[in-house]
């Protein structure tokens, strides 16, 4: 349905982006559309498609990195550095950089211009919510960046922005998502064609952002859980995603931009160095998880063999499976097409932290019936990548029966985190601060000659190089109260 709208708006928006691509100062400091040139709808879809990531923040961050932290991938090659702990300036900073010369850039201009169209309530209510996802996700994997004076160089002329502490950050995310939320208004109109999210229903958006309150509440709970409570409990009584149906899945379709192809499937259609991690593929088989037929693709036809994290070309020869890749499991095909949908969260993900608050004794409710609500949510979403991917009623009710919440609450919470880690493949941003915040699963780490942890998983990632030059004295007042600029320093949430 999406499909039809993406190419009616990007032949307003590819000269836009591309001029937004620009990797000078001179392109971030520009102003990226005139409100008498591009409506605002056209810059909400750009923000959309952008901050969906692309093939360099896709194949940087989420795959290179997070996904090979976390044990769900696994290469032998140099330039997946996640994978052996290296810091890779190119992969490490592409998320930091793309972010802000794009999504961080339009967003701020879209809302700047909304300011002065209140007919346009609901397009600005959904801004705002997409701009926590933009923010939370940078300030996850760096820590304290550029948020209250960020994009305002052409509008206010802040070239320098000052870095935010991250607990003000969250402070001021979980409030904006308050504030848009009660926005919402179904009585009024909605960018429904510019809206390639959720096609302009406010329900489906006011639900998106109750459950992205609850997982930034989440997010507190090593550091501040009165805070974290606080949040949960409005996040759950505003109504969270229940369903697939509520999924947020970013629709893509073929076109001639960049910006319009799946940024996993883009990269991984270039750089097939990737394989579905020995310990992933491992705990589906213990669990006997129907996921693991829908995540994995054996291309000689062989049994499930994962790879072990930590190997080089070298030392492979000692694993079953010997030097050849094609002997390791892939992810499926299927859901690589470039014109695949980009998963932003499934419901499954609010649902398991409803049980977790549950269990937490932050609602009345039954963390089994949310727990359950999740594994349904889970394993249904597939279906959008391809009908055949959907997992059949039956078979998870087995699965249910066979895994189910633990009655304890010190072994259901643990339980709910490992259900998590499986929940979310291909979100893996979202993985790896889940597991940043629980410490499940239980990961052995590795620890290969010259890695920059000292052999611990990494905690974040390194600010990019070129802030040094252009923002020094700010990135240095965070680095004062933040700690090193290294990958082992913890950000505030993580302590």
């Amino acid at each position: 349905m999406h499909s039809i709208h993406i190419k009616y708006i990007l032949s307003f928006i590819i000269i836009f982006f591309i001029a937004a691509c620009d990797k000078d100062f001179e392109s971030i400091n520009t102003n990226p559309a005139s409100a008498n040139d591009i409506p605002p709808e056209f810059l909400f879809t750009n923000a959309l498609l952008s901050g969906a990531l692309n093939s360099n923040q896709a194949g940087g961050a989420t795959l290179s990195y997070a996904a090979c932290f976390i044990q769900h991938l696994a290469s032998t090659k140099f330039n997946w550095q996640g994978d052996k702990y290296y810091n890779d300036p190119f992969h490490g900073n592409a998320l930091f950089n793309d972010a802000y010369r794009n999504e961080v850039k339009t967003l701020t201009e879209l809302l700047r211009m909304l300011d002065e169209m209140p007919e346009k309530q609901n397009l600005q209510a959904m801004a705002r919510i997409w701009r926590t996802v933009v923010f939370h996700r940078l300030t996850d994997f760096y820590g304290d960046l550029p948020y209250s004076e960020a994009g305002l160089a052409f509008a206010e002329k802040i070239y320098e922005p000052i870095y935010d502490t991250q607990q003000n950050i969250y402070e001021d995310m979980l409030q904006e998502l308050e504030a848009a939320c009660a926005a919402l208004d179904g009585s009024k109109s909605t960018p429904a064609q510019a809206d390639i999210l959720y096609n302009g229903d406010v329900e489906k958006w006011r639900k998106f952002g109750y459950s992205m309150m609850l997982r930034l509440a989440m997010r507190l709970t090593k550091v501040d859980i009165d805070m974290a409570a606080i949040w949960s409990k409005k996040a759950l009584t505003g109504g969270i995603m229940t369903d697939d149906n509520y999924s947020a899945l970013v629709s893509r379709a073929t076109g001639p931009a960049d910006i319009n192809k799946n940024g996993i499937s883009h990269f991984l259609s270039i750089e097939d160095q990737g394989r579905i991690c020995k310990t992933f593929v491992d705990w589906l088989q213990n669990h006997n998880d129907p996921r693991l037929d829908v995540y994995a693709w054996q291309k000689l036809g062989n049994d499930w063999l994962g790879l072990p994290n930590g190997i080089d070309d070298l030392h492979i020869i000692e694993f079953v499976g010997g030097n050849d890749l094609d002997s390791f499991t892939r992810i499926n095909p299927l859901l690589l097409n470039l014109d695949a949908p980009s998963i932003i969260m499934s419901a499954a993900e609010p649902q398991l932290l409803a049980a977790e608050a549950a269990l937490r004794g932050w609602s009345q409710e039954d963390p089994t019936v949310h727990y359950e609500s999740a594994i349904r949510a889970s394993m249904k979403m597939w279906g959008r990548f391809d009908g055949s991917l959907s997992i059949g009623d039956q078979a998870i009710d087995e699965y249910l029966i066979n895994n189910p919440l633990p009655a304890n609450s010190d072994n259901a919470i643990p339980f709910i985190q490992e259900q998590y880690w499986a929940a979310t493949f291909l979100n893996e941003l979202e993985t790896y601060a889940n597991w940043r915040r629980t410490g499940y699963p239980e990961l052995i780490p590795v620890n290969f000659p010259g890695n920059a942890t000292g052999g611990t998983i990494p905690r974040r990632l390194r600010y990019p190089q070129v802030e040094y030059s252009v923002n020094n004295a700010n990135i240095n007042a965070a680095i004062q109260r933040q700690g090193p600029d290294e990958m082992t320093t913890r950000v505030w949430w993580d302590q």
